[in-house]
């Protein structure tokens, strides 16, 4: 649809076809990247690494895409191969800190319109005292300066 446009992916399984399947093989910029539930599967310390490697693939205004569970659904977070639980000011501060711009945060539900109003005007008092939300992700738009 659009001239131009390049999609490359990286995943460390190999049987798929991927253009990458380490980022150390990954010598180009971008400017876009996904990185769809991938942060909480590893250790805090190689999130770190792997937002920082992904702001140094992108170009000066490049932007960075990130999701990951929300861990105040009460059992979206715990799969057993999830490691670190993140909310949305701990996914913002670690973008910050690693010197990108956050543009956006989102909460990503999605429910029957029924369940939904209910939620909404009847459970939510409820569910801000309980610190529940049934937004099953958080997604997050950042930027890497100019």
């Amino acid at each position: 649809r659009y001239s131009g446009v390049v999609y490359k992916s990286m995943d460390i399984d190999r049987e798929g076809f991927h253009e990458y399947y380490s980022f150390d093989d990954i010598h180009e910029t971008f400017d876009l990247i996904f990185l769809f539930e991938v942060i909480e599967h590893v250790e805090f310390e190689e999130g770190i690494v792997l937002v920082r490697r992904c702001k140094n693939l992108l170009k000066p205004g490049g932007r960075l895409i990130l999701t990951t569970p929300n861990m105040y659904h009460p059992n979206r977070y715990w799969e057993y191969d999830h490691k670190v639980p993140y909310r949305y000011d701990a996914v913002g501060g670690l973008l910050l800190a690693e010197g990108m711009i956050v543009c956006d945060i989102y909460r990503i539900y999605n429910d029957a319109i029924h369940r939904r109003l209910f939620r909404l005007l009847v459970t939510a008092p409820l569910h801000r005292h309980l610190q529940i939300d049934f937004a099953k992700s958080i997604t997050v738009v950042a930027q890497n300066p100019s």
